[in-house]
């Protein structure tokens, strides 16, 4: 019994069956318990809601409502093929959701807090970002020069996961380490983008990548963004990031970048779903195919 009443938790979920089989499950109870079936009915019905289950919560209640039709109806065929079938389905998903959070790589553990001056330097060189006059960098977003060490070369895949997980991007693990992969940041720029307190999104209309902030905080600041000295971030807010003809970041990674970021603001409630709504994904401007997984998690939304 235990089981079964474990089982009807299932049903506080919007319905996953159609309402005769809730009929078929309420009809059996009444066989066992005696109690009005028609009570149970119109009770699972009402619960019903518009909202839905975290995956985890439905994984473990299809599992007890499997348990009890193994156990006390395992004549229903058709009840045990539904039960299975939509338990292997949010066991798919539940696959994919913990891919997506192990591929969200932007956390303060895997900051790379000492340039590498190889990598920095083939940046400076494919961007074309070097001052001719003496040793300082041009930011590519706040397009002005400033001293070697107040810009940062920064790897758009972080370095410290040595390249895991770009295969599901259609890159090798030696790509961490290529130009595509990296951009020229002022630090406190660098800093926001590893935090996912900004991104870079794609506007079709002039073919430029541009910032958007997404921490209100960062908005609302008075502080000048470092290394400049009278720019904030809100200024910064919409600026593009500098390209020369030719050359572009893995695009690929930046949208993958934002779409993490967009997810951290909207479970942060930085914005609204309305505003997460209105996020694209620009994948598909790299050579290569959105990553299955995510096209799995897109068809099962």
């Amino acid at each position: 019994m235990r089981a079964f009443r474990h089982a009807l938790l299932l049903f506080r979920s919007p319905p996953l069956f159609p309402l005769r089989i809730y009929r078929d499950i309420a009809k059996r109870y009444h066989s066992i318990t005696q109690r009005p079936r028609t009570d149970f009915v119109s009770s699972v019905h009402s619960r019903a809601s518009p909202g839905s289950l975290q995956t985890s919560q439905a994984l473990a209640r299809i599992a007890a409502a499997l348990e009890f039709v193994s156990a006390v109806v395992l004549r229903d065929n058709e009840l045990i093929f539904l039960l299975t079938l939509t338990y292997l389905k949010l066991i798919a998903t539940e696959m994919v959701i913990q891919k997506r959070k192990r591929l969200d790589i932007w956390t303060p553990s895997k900051r790379t807090l000492v340039d590498s001056t190889e990598f920095k330097n083939s940046l400076i060189s494919y961007y074309d970002r070097k001052d001719p006059r003496s040793s300082d960098i041009k930011c590519m977003v706040l397009d002005k020069f400033y001293p070697r060490d107040r810009v940062c070369g920064s790897h758009i895949w972080k370095y410290a996961t040595y390249g895991k997980g770009l295969d599901e991007f259609g890159l090798k693990e030696d790509d961490v380490n290529k130009e595509r992969n990296g951009l020229l940041l002022g630090d406190g720029i660098e800093q926001a983008f590893d935090s996912k307190q900004l991104c870079f999104l794609y506007n079709p209309i002039n073919a430029k990548f541009i910032v958007k902030v997404l921490d209100p905080g960062l908005l609302q600041s008075l502080t000048p963004v470092s290394p400049s000295q009278t720019r904030t971030f809100s200024n910064i807010n919409n600026l593009p990031l500098c390209l020369p003809a030719g050359c572009s970041p893995f695009q690929r990674l930046l949208s993958w970048h934002a779409e993490c970021t967009y997810t951290t603001a909207l479970k942060k409630s930085w914005i609204d779903q309305p505003a997460f709504d209105t996020f694209t994904t620009y994948d598909n401007l790299s050579n290569g195919a959105r990553p299955n997984f995510l096209e799995d998690l897109d068809n099962e939304e």
